[in-house]
């Protein structure tokens, strides 16, 4: 069953972080994408911020990143986009909700399976473009649906 945006629209708005707002969800062919409107005081991540999410997502380091400042999240997660964060976020979500997916070990990271893509739609309005591969869009859903309600503990 594809999903479309108006079956999304009621529910994601009741669970948006109060410094970001999920304008619209949209499923194609593979590939979820999220238009987000963040708060300026919201727009970026600090040290702080990341610390909180990383013993729920020890992953976040370890995911292949393309970047200016290395080949890893590890990177840039203290200091990017927060709708570049909630893309990690998404596709670990994901990657702990897919059936056929082994678990997480510092060790030996899990493969990619999922691959993303954030960008600005307008930095001076907040806004931001997040797009996310996915296997099954229900649990793509729910994958948003959960990296949504972990980043409400990042509330400035």
């Amino acid at each position: 069953m594809q999903l479309t945006t108006a079956m999304l629209k009621m529910p994601m708005k009741t669970d948006n972080p109060p410094f970001l707002f999920v304008e619209k969800v949209q499923f194609g062919a593979g590939r979820m994408t999220v238009l987000v409107r963040m708060a300026s005081q919201a727009a970026e991540t600090t040290p702080q911020q990341v610390r909180l999410l990383l013993e729920r997502y020890p992953d976040l380091p370890h995911h292949a990143c393309v970047n200016d400042e290395g080949p890893t999240f590890a990177a840039v997660m203290d200091h990017t986009s927060t709708a570049h964060l909630l893309e990690h976020l998404i596709i670990s979500q994901q990657l702990r909700l897919s059936p056929a997916a082994p678990a997480f070990s510092a060790s030996a990271p899990v493969p990619l399976y999922f691959r993303g893509a954030t960008t600005w739609v307008s930095r001076a309005e907040g806004r931001a473009r997040i797009e996310v591969d996915f296997a099954d869009d229900l649990i793509a859903l729910e994958a948003l649906h959960n990296a949504l309600a972990d980043l409400s503990c990042l509330a400035p």
